[in-house]
């Protein structure tokens, strides 16, 4: 696969992802972006993926469409939060497929 439909095709989950968020509203990201903050230093110090941070998220209403959580993850790392480990993890929402590895920033 060439480059240009690699990241064509990331760009295009993106928009996706972010559709998702605005139907959830932009209060339900903020609140799911304090969640991340609040995961990683109270619930779990450790390496997770955001599958396992989503199912501990029980006090936050659930979005529309789970995609909404890539905006939620974006947000997450651009505003300092958390990192990648480079480490990744099989995920049982994607049929045991690799999910990147956060950790606190």
């Amino acid at each position: 696969m060439q480059f240009t439909s690699t990241k064509a095709a990331r760009d295009k989950g993106h928009a996706a992802g972010d559709g998702c968020a605005r139907k959830a509203g932009s209060e339900w990201v903020e609140q799911a972006v304090e969640y991340v903050a609040h995961y990683c230093t109270r619930v779990n110090p450790w390496p997770f993926t955001m599958d396992e941070l989503r199912s501990t998220a029980n006090d936050l209403a659930a979005p529309h469409d789970a995609r909404a959580w890539g905006t939620v993850t974006r947000q997450a790392v651009a505003r300092g939060i958390i990192v990648r480990t480079g480490g990744y993890r099989a995920a049982v929402s994607s049929n045991g497929s690799p999910k990147p590895l956060y950790r606190k920033a």
